[in-house]
């Protein structure tokens, strides 16, 4: 379970962290495996247990943006040569108009 203490901003202070320009200090508790398992992972890759936080919370959000899945697919598309046939276009909006948002 995570556990975040909020803070007035304004009374926040930017502090170095080492490895990063600057940042917040923030306390966090988490499960003893998870812990465990995300030092391990710090270790394997040569980073600090701050950056493999900081990757992971980065990427938990990104995938949660609005769009961001989009984003993703239509860069996929792009770098496949950015053409889609009318039939695939048909296809693909068929399929969407017969899902349930």
């Amino acid at each position: 379970m995570v556990f975040f203490h909020e803070r007035d901003p304004a009374e926040t202070e930017l502090q170095p962290v080492a490895g990063d320009t600057s940042g917040v200090r923030a306390s966090v508790s988490i499960p003893d495996e998870l812990f465990r398992r995300a030092d391990e992972l710090a270790r394997r890759l040569g980073k600090s247990r701050s950056e493999v936080y900081r990757e992971a919370l980065a990427d938990y959000m990104s995938r949660r943006e609005p769009g961001s899945v989009t984003a993703s697919l239509d860069a996929v598309v792009e770098e496949l040569g950015g053409s889609v046939d009318d039939w695939v276009l048909a296809a693909g909006y068929g399929a969407l108009q017969r899902s349930h948002w």
